[in-house]
Order: structure tokens, then sequence, then C-alpha cells
């Protein structure tokens, strides 16, 4: 069956949200979305104290899209709170259109719409090619039933990444009861700085000047020998998608940041001190900028060292040799110096076996995710195509 087409302009009304001055911000009040509020369940809320328009007023149930720096559409799950700008608010007062069916008809067309983002620090999509997007437009009881069909698949999703985030808390759980919190320290486990424990701990730039690396080093959107890992990699787990690529030559000349697999990569800019392990991608790989590259001695596990760092308090002893009050940097000196519990290697590496046999269950889990998310999104398409009802 065929459906008739709606552009967005037509569709809903789409309230943008106030641009909260820093000076504004307080700790106590109305909570303020941001994106990083939607993005991150977990990000910390600023608040408000003032006077505001009802418009801004977020409510449960709300679908809000992001439209700068992120591209997203979710439905507001949180107590009442505050838009803030970048952040559209969908009020639906124009047609006939059921909500959960409108957030799915936005998530498809996301992709096409970061077709035409503009900027290059804050990525943003424009207003009036937004207005002029078009979503099907089924009957009201035919929206109801894709959007069912559709919300159980995002369900079995939505529970698959619970079982992810509950396997890594088993580890961090495991890695408390061995050794203890790294700060308080129960287990009165002998600190020594870091580096004394590294043996290589090198970034980009030790291969060259700017110029140097200007003249030598070139990065490619198209694939070729060796692949460019950044923090955005890093971050999202992906080495495969939207990534960078350098040449043979320009591979063999960084020869001081050539990545094996199993190194501690430490943020050293922005988002300073973020640490991440390297897994092993068994082809040629180089560190990119703003990163610094660890391989350790044999004193220390590098599954062990990883885990540490990623615990509450292990995030604070990096935290704490973090400076900067706008731009966050790290040192080579402050990494070095940080005072980390020397636990017996044995130990350690009773550890990381336990997070390797972890690491298959996960790998597992993924692969079921994976799968599962081809399924919505073949769902999806026929959905919209009138395939399905």
């Amino acid at each position: 069956m065929k459906y008739k087409w709606v552009a967005l302009r037509d569709a809903a009304t789409y309230v943008n949200g106030y641009a909260f001055k820093p000076e504004e911000w307080s700790t106590e009040g109305t909570p303020i979305i941001r994106i990083q509020n939607l993005t991150n369940t977990s990000g910390v809320f600023n608040y408000y104290q003032g006077n505001y328009l009802e418009k801004y007023i977020v409510n449960k149930g709300d679908i809000l899209i992001s439209w700068s720096a992120s591209l997203g559409v979710y439905q507001w799950t949180g107590q009442q709170a505050l838009l803030n700008q970048h952040i559209f608010k969908v009020v639906f007062d124009k047609i006939e259109i059921d909500k959960s069916f409108f957030k799915y008809a936005i998530f498809k067309v996301l992709r096409e719409m970061e077709k035409y983002t503009h900027g290059s620090t804050m990525k943003h999509i424009t207003k009036k090619y937004f207005d002029e997007i078009k979503i099907p437009l089924p009957p009201l009881e035919t929206q109801k039933k894709i959007a069912a069909v559709l919300d159980k698949a995002q369900e079995l999703i939505d529970k698959r990444k619970e079982q992810l985030v509950k396997l890594d808390e088993f580890v961090q759980s495991v890695f408390l009861e061995m050794f203890g919190d790294p700060i308080s320290n129960p287990k009165g486990w002998i600190r020594k700085p870091l580096g004394d424990y590294i043996d290589i701990l090198t970034d980009y730039h030790a291969n060259g000047s700017y110029e140097v690396l200007r003249d030598n080093v070139e990065l490619l959107d198209q694939k070729n020998y060796a692949l460019m890992v950044r923090t955005t990699d890093l971050e999202n787990g992906n080495f495969f998608k939207n990534v960078k690529y350098i040449t043979k030559d320009a591979y063999e000349f960084l020869t001081k940041t050539k990545v094996y697999g199993g190194e501690l990569i430490i943020n050293k800019i922005g988002s300073a001190g973020k640490v991440y392990l390297m897994p092993c991608l068994e082809r040629p790989v180089s560190l990119g900028m703003n990163q610094f590259m660890i391989r350790l001695l044999s004193g220390l596990n590098n599954i062990y060292v990883y885990h540490l760092f990623n615990t509450a308090s292990g995030k604070s002893l990096i935290l704490n040799n973090v400076r900067g009050a706008v731009t966050k940097t790290i040192t080579k000196d402050a990494i070095r110096g940080i005072l980390v519990p020397i636990t017996p290697v044995q130990l350690q590496n009773q550890f990381a076996a336990i997070v390797e046999k972890t690491e298959q269950q996960k790998a597992l889990m993924q692969q079921s995710l994976v799968e599962m998310e081809n399924n919505f999104n073949s769902l999806m398409q026929r959905a919209f195509k009138g395939e399905l009802f």
C-alpha cells in the first residue's frame, strides 16, 4: 500500500530550546535538558532557578529532536525539565499523527538528514531543509500498528543492550572484590608511579614536527593500507564505518605510533584522561592525533590497568592530573606520576582471564544485537513502504 507523504513543517510545530548561559546554571532548581543528557543517560544535569516561558517546559513523553552537534530523536522519560538550545520539542498541533510513529519516521530520515549537515565544529541541519523533509503518513490506525511492531523490536534491542551493561557491571564488581577501591585501598597494596611500569609512552607528534607530519601524512576517507585510529572510533567501538585511513608510506613514516592491539590509549585534550584499551584488529593501525599510547612492562597487566582507570576512583586518579579551565589537557609527566596500586601479577592475570571470558560472552551478545538492529531496520523499511499493513 502506498502512503501519502507530508512535509515536517506541515506535520507539527518545532519549538527550539532556550539559550541558557553558563552563568545561569545552578545546582538546584529545574533541570536543563542538553544534548549530552539525551545521548548519555548518565550525563550530569545543570539546573535553572529563574523564570521561564511555558513553551520551554518538557514533560515525560515529549518528543525531542537534536539538530546540532548530534542529530537524533528521543522520547523524554525523565521529570519535568527545561529545553536547551539546539533541541526541538515537537508539538503535535497540525495533523492527526501517532507520536511513536512520528518518532520512528524521524529516526529513519535522520541518516539522510546527516548528508545535509553544515559546520566543522558544531554540525547542524538548517531549519529550511528540516522543514522540507517529508515522511510517510498512513491512516492513524496503521500508524499505531506500525509503531507497535517497531516498539516491540526496539524493546528487544534495549533488553540486549541492558544485558551488555550488566556484563560490564559484573566485571567492575569483580575488580573491586579482587583489588578493592583504588583510592581507599582497603587491601593495603603498595602504590607506585605508573611511569615505573611504562615501556612506551608516545603520541602522534613524536614522529616529527607539524610541518614534517603535514608533508608526509594525509588522512583519507577511502579505504587504504592502514587505519588511523581516533578518539571517536574508540568511543564508539567502531573501526570500519566513517573512519580515516593512511597510505603504506605514511604508516611506515609514523614508526613511533604503530598500534598492534592491547595498548592503553589516553585522550590528551578535550575529554582528557579518558582511557581506552585498543583491540587487536589484525590489520595495520596507526595512532591518531590528540592521544597518548602506552605499552606497559611485565609488572602490570594492561587489562588490569584499563579497568582500574575505569572505576569511579580510578577516573579520579586521572582527572586530578588534568589541567585547564576551558580546554582540558593532560601531560606525559602527569600520566607517569599517577600512583597506582601494585597488585600481584598472578592476581592481575586471573582478573584478565575473567575479563576475557566475559568479553567472549559480550561478543556473542553484540553479534545478536547487530542481528536485532538489522531486523529492526528491515521492519522499518518495509513499514514505511506500506509492506507490513
